[in-house]
């Protein structure tokens, strides 16, 4: 398990052990994920994005609701038991919350870095490490990275320092068991189902084995699917008439730009 790649001790959590951990669980929501995504404000190139964390219930104010927090620790005790046999986490762990406030504003949320500005900013963990062994072979990471907002990575730096490495395990664990339990047969997830069923405001659909299956195959293999149900069913007549509406809207767009007054001319063609 990943949380094995960082050892158990009482001095804090060593720099290059975290990194590599954090390279482990690269694909999973954790202090920090790296993801690709169009650049702002053109859009018409990509970065490389360093998110926080999604926190495991569905609002940070769940998280002052002492009912809540009894459940989804509850839960999480539960689903290690059995997951890991033994482990048990309600009494045996301190909290880690990494959750800042102006995730949801982008204008807090875009801050280009470069990894020395990170490795300066938040010496706890090895950005060049952790950058260069999540990107593939080769591939230059001198462009700056698009971090979250500054109060969250003060913050982060501050965390594995004060945490205790089982602590740390702990949560690296949790956060494979909470990312990953849908894959599991129903026994092992029912626990984890049941909370996210309580803490949601719309009523969970009924799903069988069928649509599981199928959720999974369109959510990992989104391309490969559409692909074929294009060559499938996207042709002849039905392609004309759906390239015509597409040009249709073109021209209309085109022709509402040219009568908008308020429009300099600069951003009309630019809109056109």
């Amino acid at each position: 398990m990943v949380a094995n790649a960082l050892p158990a001790s009482d001095s804090p959590a060593d720099k290059i052990a975290l990194s590599k951990t954090l390279v482990l669980a690269a694909s999973i929501p954790s202090f920090i994920q790296l993801l690709v995504g169009p650049e702002e404000p053109d859009r018409l190139n990509h970065e490389l994005y360093a998110q926080e964390d999604k926190l495991g219930m569905r609002l940070v104010g769940d998280y002052k609701n002492a009912i809540q927090v009894q459940k989804y620790t509850d839960t999480t005790s539960v689903m290690f038991q059995i997951i890991l046999g033994d482990e048990d986490v309600a009494t045996g762990a301190q909290a880690l919350t990494l959750q800042d406030i102006n995730q949801k504003d982008p204008t807090k949320n875009y801050n280009p870095q470069t990894v020395e500005e990170l490795n300066a900013l938040i010496p706890s963990i090895g950005w060049s490490l952790l950058v260069q062994e999540s990107l593939p072979a080769r591939l230059n990471a001198s462009h700056p990275l698009i971090g979250p907002s500054p109060s969250y990575l003060t913050k982060l730096d501050k965390l594995p320092l004060k945490t205790p490495i089982k602590s740390l395990q702990h949560y690296f664990s949790w956060i494979l068991i909470r990312n990953l339990a849908e894959h599991l047969s129903e026994t092992y997830k029912e626990p984890l189902v049941a909370f996210k069923d309580v803490a949601s405001t719309v009523p969970p659909a009924p799903m069988g084995h069928l649509w599981t299956c199928i959720k999974a195959v369109n959510t990992n293999l989104v391309h490969i699917t559409t692909h074929y149900f294009v060559q499938a069913s996207f042709k002849n007549q039905n392609r004309k008439d759906v390239v015509a509406i597409i040009d249709n809207i073109i021209a209309s767009y085109k022709k509402y730009f040219s009568a908008l007054q308020w429009l300099d001319q600069q951003t009309r063609d630019g809109a056109i």
